[in-house]
């Protein structure tokens, strides 16, 4: 189950550095779509959580490294408030920047 979160892990932060650029790129050039495609990522990061939460009642660990779920759960919540196609284009793109900085800080936490 570790492998599995560990594998689906690497790839929700490949897509959440994509979708910064792709936001990025769509909102500075002014683009009419409203296309963020945020429901990948929340999807992706729900999915995590999920997994995560199997994960942590199999292999229980505890001290620093919980702060691996931490920083992730505050990811996933960024994700759901911030990158919604609603909301303006620099809170969006606050929310990708703010989304990305989280998963990488959870990343080096949970190989502590």
């Amino acid at each position: 189950m570790i492998a599995v979160h560990a594998i689906l892990g690497f790839i929700t932060l490949a897509v959440a550095a994509l979708l910064l650029i792709w936001n990025g790129i769509r909102l500075s050039k002014g683009w009419t779509s409203r296309k963020s495609f945020y429901q990948i990522l929340t999807g992706l990061l729900d999915l995590q959580v999920l997994l995560g939460i199997i994960t942590l009642l199999l292999n229980h660990r505890g001290g620093i490294w919980l702060l691996h779920p931490l920083f992730m759960l505050a990811a996933v919540a960024v994700a759901h408030i911030f990158t919604k196609d609603s909301r303006r284009p620099a809170q969006q793109l606050t929310g990708y920047i703010g989304v990305l900085v989280l998963l990488l800080i959870g990343v080096w936490a949970g190989g502590l």
